[in-house]
């Protein structure tokens, strides 16, 4: 299931952490199939956050191997060599339980170098929900006019229906 970007720039606009870290090494996600690799390295520009540059950082990032397809998620997976290949990721990110940053709504860039403004920023009007004309608001809930005007012939025919009965029974 997809999730909405609205909601996932929200969640990233949330986190503490706004940073680039240097990438020293990359540990593959545990067992086979998709999951969270470890980025180990250290904080190079720090553009939100209480974390200071220099600072040692492990972070937990989704990761799939050359093989491997994306399961169903909201989650945007970043490819394996494509990981192992960067030099800096900058990245959204929420202090996890494990001890590791974790890449909050799936936010983060890879980059061949640090740089001095973000490359991924994010604002609060990427976090609205997006406008929609009434037909769009149809369409989404999965009903269509056709479907609507049924339905209303169908409401109008119960509805004279028991009123002709109700006509009936009272005489």
């Amino acid at each position: 299931m997809a999730v909405l970007p609205h909601l996932l720039v929200g969640a990233a606009l949330k986190a503490p952490h706004h940073v680039q870290v240097a990438i020293a090494e990359v540990i593959p996600p545990p067992g086979p199939g998709p999951g969270a690799a470890t980025v180990v390295g250290e904080v190079v520009r720090v553009f939100r956050g209480p974390l200071p540059v220099g600072a040692p950082v492990r972070v937990a990032v989704h990761a799939l191997r050359e093989e491997e397809s994306p399961p169903p998620s909201g989650i945007l997976w970043k490819r394996w060599p494509d990981l192992v290949g960067a030099r800096v990721i900058e990245l959204w990110g929420d202090d996890g339980d494990d001890g590791r940053l974790h890449v909050a709504g799936s936010q983060s860039v890879l980059l061949d170098g640090p740089s001095d403004d973000p490359r991924h920023p994010l604002d609060e009007a990427q976090a609205r929900p997006p406008r929609q004309t009434p037909r769009e608001r149809l369409d989404r809930a999965g009903l269509d006019l056709g479907g609507l005007f049924a339905l209303a012939l169908i409401a109008v025919a119960i509805v004279g229906g028991f009123g002709v009965a109700l006509a009936a029974l009272l005489r």
